[in-house]
């Protein structure tokens, strides 16, 4: 957990560095937007390709993302996804990468907006691949690898809706649901062997924190 609160820490204290130019309109034609979301225990899953016995974990998870403004309020990047979970002696990680695109429809509105709320609508798709490990019971008996591994390779497309509270007209603290369609193909190795098997789909639904920062100089008029 250290260090995943660390990773969280830095990426705060970039967006600080980076929002320090004070935009009049931060969701203007040619603005920048880097984006620091992090999700701790707020999310649930479903589907066959979550399952972990009987139960679903909850899960710690970095979702920064950078984007540019091609129009006012419509800002296309890339998003880079980082996930870790721990349920008993499973422990899960996962890292994906892939395009996003935000929509701010009060864009017209924007200006000065310290200590105003601008409400905006995302959608990503992230190439993905996860791994699970857990022990491996016959290890004590046969001479084995100690723990069973599970790999899942696919992609995640997420549906993201919420708002931006302005701190100030550069940087503001965001909250998000969000719902996601998954699928994935998995690799089993159990007992040294391994074993694939057919792709499988799922869903999650979840709520995510984190601080937006807009940066440059921008150039579209309103």
């Amino acid at each position: 957990m250290n260090k995943r609160v660390m990773v969280s820490l830095i990426c705060v204290l970039s967006l600080l560095l980076v929002a320090s130019a004070m935009a009049d309109n931060p969701v203007a034609k040619g603005k920048i937007l880097l984006d620091g979301a992090t999700n701790g225990s707020f999310m649930t899953k479903s589907g066959d390709l979550n399952k972990v016995g009987d139960k679903s974990p909850s899960y710690f998870q970095l979702n920064p993302a950078l984007a540019y403004f091609l129009a006012d309020g419509i800002a296309v990047g890339g998003t880079v996804q980082f996930a870790y979970s721990k349920l008993g002696d499973v422990k899960t990680t996962d890292i994906g990468a892939g395009p996003i695109v935000f929509w701010f429809p009060t864009a017209k509105n924007a200006d000065n907006p310290k200590g105003k709320v601008l409400p905006f609508l995302a959608g990503s798709f992230v190439y993905m691949q996860d791994k699970t490990t857990y022990p491996n019971t016959s290890a004590k008996l046969v001479s084995v690898a100690a723990d069973n591994e599970t790999k899942n390779t696919g992609w995640a497309a997420r549906f993201m809706g919420g708002g931006t509270w302005m701190l100030n007209n550069s940087l503001g603290l965001h909250g998000e649901a969000f719902f996601e369609l998954e699928n994935g193909k998995a690799e089993v190795t159990t007992a040294g062997t391994t074993f694939k098997g057919d792709s499988n789909s799922g869903t999650a639904f979840g709520v995510m924190i984190g601080v937006l920062g807009f940066f440059g100089s921008g150039g579209g008029g309103m």
